[in-house]
């Protein structure tokens, strides 16, 4: 199911970030990719991630920050599989803040910070 759907840009990558973010673990809408049950979906959504991480091997040169990112990502997942969605999430702002560090400023800048 999840060849069917790929991420072809970094923004692509950022927004499964944000899906991710207001679906997981369970709240994952049945559309595209999820359909499965809620483990599934879980898993197919940073399968994707996964599947994606060439586009943030373009961005970052670094072979140590992207072992950083790879093990971060892994461990978003293992947390949300724990049942600790807040970690999840931590891991992956801090992965989307080093990926994407423009898009945290333009939303700092539209919030007045």
């Amino acid at each position: 199911m999840v060849a069917k759907f790929k991420l072809k840009r970094l923004t692509d990558f950022n927004d499964m970030i944000s899906i991710i973010y207001v679906s997981a673990p369970n709240g994952f809408p049945k559309v595209g990719a999820f359909v499965g049950n809620h483990k599934e979906n879980l898993s197919v959504a940073f399968q994707l991630l996964a599947d994606a991480f060439p586009l943030v091997e373009k961005k970052i040169k670094s072979p140590d920050q992207l072992a950083e990112l790879k093990e971060m990502l892994s461990d978003a997942l293992d947390a949300y599989q724990q049942g600790d969605n807040i970690r999840g999430g931590e891991l992956l702002s801090k992965l989307q803040i080093i990926v994407s560090p423009r898009l945290v400023k333009e939303y700092q800048e539209r919030k007045g910070e």
